[in-house]
């Protein structure tokens, strides 16, 4: 095993205490290799708990049941049973029960302090800094930073991916003189997807349907034109009445993002069906050559490992740099993560934790859910390397262990209500041409004003 450093040089303010975004080189030890993290000798009575993920389809679905199956085996006085919910049905689910229903006894969600802030701020989590702290040594300083809130940790890393990738249909760039390697720039990926349009070939494919895959361009671009560093300290302002920053989402860098969205759909290189194919339409044309390029996450590889008799060479990359930005770098990366949290209502609380802590401590579950999703790296290393990695996947690690920043995706950076207000909603007001690109910027510093002023 190698040393591996992900890592923070940079930390924010939130309130009183720091809230962690970026992060700073500092090797890990590794996990335990046991199984058996549980509880002691169970008594006659049986814990049965229940947890809710977005987990309900394969190859998500799968990795559960193994994983759940493992921690009961281990823990014979506890039973745990999984829920899985698809997209917005999870989301759907989750807000009733946080708001008077019956919550599970854990579940997962979107790591970052932004996605966690809300339920912390009611005072709906059981905070885990004690059972992380036990294994802090073994976890990624990024990884750890994604449940970091105010100084404390309010949830148990889960897994984690780049999430700023272009995928791309190696066959058609190369048929077409493309060379990948050459796209680390905004004109040279917007040249190619020039060249594609007049081979009759769709440049970009994209399912903003859904509203996040469009919010999903535009955070990855607020990164390109402020860098990493920057947009961590715009979006701040949306997290921490606290936090000052002279950056405003009005400012040309701010209105830029908007512009280049806006000229990917003038230009008609996104696909027809731009508001109108959700997000698995999107990939399905991808995976059948229908398409040159596809942004989402590495979470995408698990789809394209499935398929059994794949169609294309699907390829990746970075986002590119924007060409006239110095703050702009084609090599920084944004990271998707989940987290595992414990409602206060939890019905087993000190069961949940047995669970946490097995999860934090078990190389187990990481293997398993590596083996079934291959995108998704675990949030610490592991003591020997998993069997027959595909080389996509080490990719992927490679880019988290060597990008010169990184940063939890932007969206979570702040309140995740504004964020996805400002990304979701308005990328899509601009795909439909209802908001400018001057529009679509005034209105997220409008969003971020009138989120302070209703705190302070």
């Amino acid at each position: 095993m190698k040393d591996v450093s992900r890592r923070s040089i940079l930390k924010a303010a939130a309130g009183t205490a720091s809230v962690g975004l970026l992060a700073a080189c500092a090797p890990v030890a590794v996990p335990a290799d046991s199984g058996d993290m549980g509880a002691d000798e169970p008594d006659e009575m049986i814990a049965e708990l229940e947890m809710w993920t977005e987990m309900a389809t394969v190859p998500w679905l799968g990795a559960m049941d193994e994983i759940v199956e493992s921690f009961n085996n281990a823990n014979p006085g506890i039973q745990v049973t999984h829920s899985g919910f698809s997209g917005l049905a999870y989301e759907q689910a989750t807000k009733t029960a946080f708001a008077g229903g019956a919550v599970p006894d854990f579940l997962q969600t979107d790591a970052g302090p932004g996605a966690l802030s809300a339920f912390i701020e009611a005072d709906q989590l059981l905070d885990l800094t004690d059972v992380v702290e036990e294994s802090k040594g073994t976890i990624y300083p990024d990884a750890l930073d994604s449940v970091l809130y105010k100084g404390r940790y309010w949830g148990a890393p889960w897994a984690m991916t780049v999430a700023n990738l272009m995928y791309y249909n190696a066959d058609i760039l190369a048929e077409h003189g493309v060379d990948p390697a050459t796209l680390t720039t905004w004109s040279a990926f917007t040249d190619a997807c020039h060249t594609f349009q007049h081979a009759g070939v769709t440049p970009v494919l994209i399912g903003a349907k859904n509203a996040w895959p469009g919010g999903h361009w535009a955070q990855h671009l607020y990164i390109r034109t402020f860098g990493v560093k920057g947009s961590v300290d715009l979006f701040l302002r949306g997290l921490d009445v606290n936090h000052e920053s002279d950056l405003r989402f009005t400012d040309p860098a701010g209105v830029r993002v908007w512009e280049l969205i806006k000229e990917l759909l003038d230009n008609e290189y996104y696909s027809r069906g731009v508001l109108s194919d959700d997000y698995p339409a999107a990939f399905g044309k991808l995976f059948r050559g229908d398409g040159a390029f596809f942004q989402t996450g590495g979470w995408l590889l698990g789809e394209w490992f499935a398929q059994e008799n794949p169609q294309i060479d699907l390829q990746f990359m970075l986002m590119p740099a924007i060409d006239d930005i110095a703050e702009s770098n084609a090599d920084e990366v944004s990271f998707n993560a989940r987290t595992l949290i414990v409602p206060k209502e939890s019905a087993h609380p000190e069961e949940a934790q047995v669970f946490v802590k097995w999860y934090l401590q078990s190389e187990d579950p990481h293997r398993i859910w590596y083996k079934h999703l291959p995108g998704e790296a675990p949030p610490m290393p592991l003591s020997s390397p998993m069997e027959n990695l595909r080389p996509e996947s080490a990719r992927l690690i490679d880019l988290l262990d060597n990008a010169p920043a990184l940063t939890i995706m932007i969206e979570r950076a702040m309140d995740y209500n504004i964020g996805q207000e400002i990304l979701w909603h308005g990328s899509s007001g601009v795909l439909s041409g209802a908001l400018t690109p001057e529009e679509a910027a005034e209105r997220a510093e409008n969003l971020v004003l009138e989120w302070r002023e209703a705190r302070m």
